[in-house]
């Protein structure tokens, strides 16, 4: 039988190209360990080394079951997707040998339908599902909730019968996380522990890499962002962003796990029992536009229950006229909904009919700089200020999104009291930032209006 590293190095393709694994890559698929630790420099290859990984076991056994466990739905899928195109890029007579016997977003069956090896995508928010697995992949885990402590107790439950495995690797961010504590040998109980010994552990810096399209994109990153970023996400180097505006703990601290509305056939399916707040930044060329819609409910916090890049089914971006008529429908159905739109350059035709059709009480035009009559400054350095203070006070709840994140983490505070978002004319984009940023603008646009006699008795005079 062949080795992982063998399998796809003499039968896979992919996306049309002979597969060529890095050396650091071929170590990996040879670590045949039940537990296994990795820091590792982001997209340099390891969740698709995950995937193939999986695919040769889904192939080579039976009833083999991985579950990949992301930040969120849309990092869960693309597991699969890198599982489907693997699949895909091998010879036939394997895929009639072993045939596909269900194929959807968030999982796939190999083999005979009675006992089937399965690839399946979970997002972290979700619990693991009660069954034994061959393997548990703990993808990005820096950036869940907790830092990966629950769902790394979850996953040796899972794997613990079936002499299975769990595989937990992210991209540093931040201290004190699982696979932070579980690289040092220390416990969940935050203690040194033994137990841990028996942990396989790897780092994966940049430095790896040997593929010139990767290393290419790793000098553009290098180029744009502030140096304590990339040494903490390149190179692995926890800790060096102490001083950061928005710090991985508070991130998580004010990342929930509760319902998010879905996304059906590109439609925003929600049902509201409070006020809505919308911040909405336009894509450019390359970019698509974002949405992160928050809801107040009485006696709780605003809580964000969408967080979405705004595409075709097929990917492909809408078009101007087609991003107008999808806000307009979202305005339209829920009119307990108020917009915060980015008005500049190429956004300012959208804004400006949304404005006219459901006025400015509903609809804000975003200009970053300007001083609109009868609202607050839109001052870049105001909007940042107070969406760190929103989220110190506990005001806004987060849901978990690693892009984002790392957005945040990247801005950073200059000398002067100016805040800078290294790359931000280049490759490295900051829309789910903004977008989160203008609704924030909008939640204190609704404290102005708030009068402190809504949240006191009134007695009748006379009466």
């Amino acid at each position: 039988m062949l080795d992982p590293a063998w399998f796809w190095t003499l039968l896979g393709t992919y996306e049309g190209e002979r597969i060529v694994l890095d050396n650091w890559q071929i170590a990996d698929l040879h670590d045949y360990s039940r537990i296994r630790f990795r820091e590792k420099a982001p997209q340099i290859g390891f969740s698709w080394l995950r995937a193939a990984e999986a695919v040769w076991e889904s192939i080579m056994f039976v009833d083999a079951l991985t579950g990949f466990v992301s930040v969120n739905e849309r990092e869960a899928s693309e597991k699969v997707l890198y599982s489907r195109k693997l699949y895909d890029g091998l010879p036939d007579v394997i895929k009639g040998w072993v045939p596909i016997s269900r194929d959807s977003t968030d999982q796939m069956d190999f083999g005979d339908p009675a006992r089937p090896s399965r690839i399946m995508s979970i997002p972290a928010t979700s619990a693991l599902r009660g069954r034994r697995m061959t393997q548990v992949v703990l993808d990005e885990s820096d950036f869940y909730k907790d830092g990966g402590l629950d769902m790394y107790r979850v996953a040796i439950g899972r794997v613990s019968r079936s002499g299975g495995r769990v595989s937990m690797g992210s991209t540093c961010f931040g201290q004190d996380t699982m696979l932070d504590r579980g690289m040092q040998g220390i416990g969940q109980d935050g203690h040194a522990d033994r137990a841990m010994n028996a942990i396989s552990r790897a780092r994966y810096p940049w430095t790896v890499v040997e593929n010139p399209e990767v290393i290419e994109a790793i000098d553009l990153a290098r180029a744009t962002l502030d140096a304590d970023a990339f040494a903490e996400e390149y190179e692995g180097v926890r800790g060096g962003l102490g001083g950061a505006p928005f710090p991985a703990e508070l991130i998580r601290r004010q990342t929930h796990s509760g319902a998010s509305a879905a996304m059906v056939d590109n439609e925003l399916v929600w049902n509201p029992g409070g006020m809505l707040a919308g911040g909405f930044d336009v894509g450019q060329t390359r970019n698509p536009s974002c949405l992160s819609l928050f809801e107040k409910v009485p006696g709780e916090p605003w809580r964000e229950v969408a967080l979405v890049k705004i595409t075709r089914p097929n990917g492909s971006h809408l078009s101007l006229p087609e991003q107008h008529e999808w806000l307009r429908g979202l305005l339209a159905q829920w009119p307990m909904m108020r917009l915060c739109v980015d008005a500049r350059g190429i956004g300012a035709h959208i804004s400006q009919l949304l404005e006219k059709e459901f006025g400015i009480r509903r609809v804000v035009s975003m200009v970053v700089g300007s001083k609109p009559q009868m609202r607050r400054p839109q001052d870049k350095r105001e909007m940042v200020t107070e969406l760190k203070r929103a989220l110190e006070a506990r005001e806004l709840e987060l849901l978990p999104d690693k892009e984002r994140a790392l957005q945040m983490r990247r801005t950073v505070r200059k000398p002067n009291g100016d805040y800078d978002q290294p790359g931000s004319n280049k490759d490295t984009h900051y829309d789910l930032f903004w977008a989160t940023a203008y609704a924030q603008y909008l939640i204190a646009e609704y404290g102005r209006l708030d009068s402190v006699y809504n949240h006191r008795s009134l007695a009748v005079v006379g009466g």
